[in-house]
């Protein structure tokens, strides 16, 4: 009886084991595919421009004009991937030159940039030529 026992323990023992091994391992699947996609929408330089930023990561979702701190500024907003666990897409701004002032990799977490999505949605959208010729 005691080696029944014994193999029974042993067996949920592993069984254990192996669930916590396949967890960890999931989760470290999931870390470095946030890293990737954290990777992948980054801009190519700190002062990128539009085109630099567009051959980087391709097309955004949706260009537009706002005004930020009296300055005239570009935002462009980036797809999300389908695979990610993100609250909001990625954000881009640029100064009226078309150089990059800053970025996010995730917006809808209660930061500046929740704002400046929000107001970028309530203007018209604009096209990539419409934005480099605003940058010219």
């Amino acid at each position: 009886m005691t080696t029944a026992t014994n193999t029974k323990t042993e067996s949920t023992r592993r069984e254990l084991i192996l669930g916590v091994l396949t967890l960890c391992s999931l989760f470290l699947v999931y870390l470095l595919y946030d890293h990737f996609i954290i990777q992948s929408q980054s801009p190519p330089s700190e002062r990128c421009s539009l085109s630099e930023l567009l051959e980087k990561i391709g097309p955004p979702a949706r260009l537009s004009f706002i005004n930020e701190d009296n300055q005239d500024q570009i935002v462009w907003i980036g797809h999300t991937s389908s695979l990610a666990v993100r609250s909001g897409p990625p954000c881009y701004l640029f100064d009226t030159s078309g150089h990059l002032i800053a970025w996010t990799s995730e917006t809808s977490e209660g930061g500046r940039f929740d704002n400046i999505i929000m107001r970028a949605y309530a203007q018209p959208p604009i096209t990539l030529d419409e934005a480099r010729e605003m940058s010219d």
